[in-house]
């Protein structure tokens, strides 16, 4: 479940900073997403939820905004701006393509 890796990779990188600010509570996440990654909200929702049980981030709202579809191709050495994405380089259809900031927490909301 690709929803469920992420919730993980979420959970690490709040609580890591949560530690550095001395957090003792994490109430709300706001996170920037990549809209040619096509996260199903309410599985990622699901899986933060089961992952961040017992962690101070526990029960803490999670609040998704899309962003531009962008992609890197490592042939031409260029990002593009998508609207849906094939799996190809728009421009010289290499395969040697990633889809850029895939998902970023923008913003944490938290209780000291």
């Amino acid at each position: 479940m690709h929803e469920y890796s992420l919730a993980e990779k979420i959970l690490d990188a709040i609580l890591k900073e949560a530690e550095k600010i001395k957090a003792k509570k994490i109430k709300r996440i706001e996170i920037s997403a990549n809209k040619l990654t096509h996260i199903n909200e309410e599985e990622l929702k699901f899986s933060f939820k089961m992952v961040s049980k017992n962690t101070i981030a526990e029960d803490a709202e999670i609040n998704i905004e899309y962003s531009q579809g962008k992609i890197f191709c490592k042939e031409c050495k260029k990002e593009y701006i998508l609207d849906d994405f094939f799996g190809r380089c728009p421009k010289c259809s290499s395969s040697l393509v990633e889809i850029v900031d895939e998902i970023v927490v923008s913003n944490m909301e938290i209780e000291k």
